[in-house]
């Protein structure tokens, strides 16, 4: 498995999950690919989305309102996906995008995918992962902080502050470290983010 991104903090997340990394803005993108997997890459999951342009064709677009979402991750996934490759997209799409690349995906039979999870589908089965300790998420998140903190939460979470990857939001209700519930009269709630060790 090969993590993308340009932020290190983020991409030494993914080496400590088993990911080989690439910094997009430390190497040729599409020359190390191909390099890798002169066939083409069998999957490609896109997990951006729609804020970042990286051409300066699409930040003119989206600047102008001609487009809302830029299409320059899929075009990359486009251009370094075997024939006959998969591609999904989990990050978030709003809206329609300029020069997408309609000719190359049909040419090369690639198969393209988006939606947001399914929650109603699958929490149960991963809830009973996590319970019998088969599961441990822990590991991805980066923060804790209060429900009451939300709106700072998705604000530095933005703005990549303080390293921040994914962030778990507790209710008074819950205490994450014990991972069971607790009486809500005796729990002395913070309202500071705290940062995971």
């Amino acid at each position: 498995m090969i993590s993308i991104d340009h932020h290190d903090y983020r991409l030494e997340k993914a080496r400590l999950l088993g990911a080989e990394t690439l910094n997009f803005d430390k190497v040729d993108l599409l020359k190390s690919l191909t390099s890798m997997f002169p066939d083409g890459v069998e999957k490609c999951l896109d997990c951006a989305g729609f804020r970042f342009a990286k051409s300066l064709g699409h930040r003119l677009s989206r600047a102008l309102k001609l487009e809302t979402d830029s299409p320059d991750i899929i075009t990359e996934m486009v251009k370094v996906c075997r024939k006959g490759g998969n591609i999904s997209l989990i990050g978030e799409y709003i809206g329609t995008a300029n020069s997408f690349p309609i000719g190359p995906l049909m040419e090369k039979g690639i198969t393209l995918r988006g939606g947001h999870v399914w929650v109603q589908k699958y929490w149960k089965d991963l809830l009973k992962l996590i319970e019998s300790g088969t599961l441990d998420p822990s590991s991805i998140y980066t923060h804790r902080l209060d429900l009451s903190a939300a709106s700072d939460a998705y604000k530095s979470f933005k703005e990549r502050e303080d390293e921040m990857v994914k962030v778990i939001l507790k209710t008074k209700f819950y205490d994450l470290g014990r991972r069971e519930s607790v009486d809500p009269k005796t729990l002395n709630v913070k309202n500071a983010i705290t940062k995971e060790k």
